[in-house]
């Protein structure tokens, strides 16, 4: 699973392929931080090839989401799936599509 969305760098490269490698949960102050991996495309991820860059982007329990806060929403069922989910209502990943 990863989501697709091109973005062009500062330094010229262009990039399509951002997979979830780490969900970070705080339960005490109800905050998550969700860490993507950028790779150029899903053939540069399959061949073990090192991604270009990272992105962290934090949630709160504070924001509405479904009529749960986001934090409620990540921390149930799949918390791989939902924090897809999540990422694609951030303004960076706008429009983005799922990868199966």
């Amino acid at each position: 699973m990863a989501l697709q969305i091109q973005k062009i760098f500062n330094n010229g490269v262009s990039a399509e392929y951002w997979k979830v490698v780490k969900t970070n949960i705080d339960w005490l102050t109800q905050k998550a931080n969700i860490s993507v991996y950028c790779y150029i495309d899903k053939k540069t991820r399959d061949e073990g090839k090192e991604p270009i860059c990272s992105k962290n982007i934090q949630f709160e329990a504070v924001k509405d989401f479904g009529g749960k806060s986001e934090f409620q929403f990540l921390v149930t069922d799949n918390i791989i799936a939902k924090s897809y989910e999540l990422l694609k209502k951030d303004d960076f990943f706008l429009g983005a599509k799922d990868i199966l």
